[in-house]
């Protein structure tokens, strides 16, 4: 389905902030095309407007930020047969629910309880050749970074499956920035002002200092 013509993407947001910090509406609008330092700029605008819309500060009177319901997906993980570590998916940023094991015959099992990365490493030094059903889990971070790639995440299981089994989860996402490829932010045309107002707040807090 196409995306609604209200939702705003990556191109007016561009425009909108480079207007207002007086670069133009730029090529795509009929304007001068920004050099590098002004799409720089411009950019940094936006991904720090969209962090900031997306995960909003604690506003005087509530005792937690608010939480938007659009940035937690659910994902299935497959635990392959013979290991006990699966990757997260690389925009993970926290489990928002329960850890569901789906079994293979596809019913629905028990929840999975989330355990400390501690937990995880005493049952496996007391009995470190046990395999069946997932029993534990730990989210664990993984060493090292790339060129192309960032901090990760595994889910640590205990113990070694048994068997293929699909983890059933809803997480919170740390979304990526928006590129060509993928210009429409989360949120939806619902957000179009807020996340608007949000990057050219920020525009304007730099603008002045």
């Amino acid at each position: 389905m196409p995306e609604s013509s209200v939702a705003i993407e990556l191109l007016e947001l561009q425009a909108e902030i480079g207007f207002f910090l007086g670069f133009t509406r730029g090529e795509h609008y009929g304007g001068q095309t920004w050099n590098r330092h002004k799409q720089a700029a411009i950019d940094s605008c936006i991904a720090s407007g969209l962090h900031k819309f997306y995960f909003p500060p604690i506003l005087p009177g509530d005792t937690r930020a608010h939480d938007w319901s659009f940035l937690k997906p659910e994902a299935s993980l497959t635990l392959e047969s013979g290991t006990s570590a699966v990757i997260l998916p690389g925009d993970f940023g926290g489990l928002a629910g329960e850890l569901v094991l789906s079994s293979p015959t596809g019913q629905r099992a028990t929840p999975v309880p989330i355990v400390s990365l501690g937990m995880i490493e005493r049952y496996r030094s007391a009995a470190d050749d046990q395999t069946g059903t997932p029993e534990a889990a730990a989210i664990a971070p993984v060493k090292g970074t790339t060129r192309e790639r960032g901090q990760q995440f595994q889910l640590q299981v205990y113990p070694t499956a048994d068997a293929d089994y699909v983890f059933l989860m809803a997480y919170t996402l740390a979304p990526n920035v928006l590129t060509a490829q993928h210009p429409y932010p989360y949120g939806g045309p619902v957000h179009r002002e807020t996340i608007l107002e949000s990057c050219l707040a920020v525009a304007e807090s730099r603008l002045d200092a």
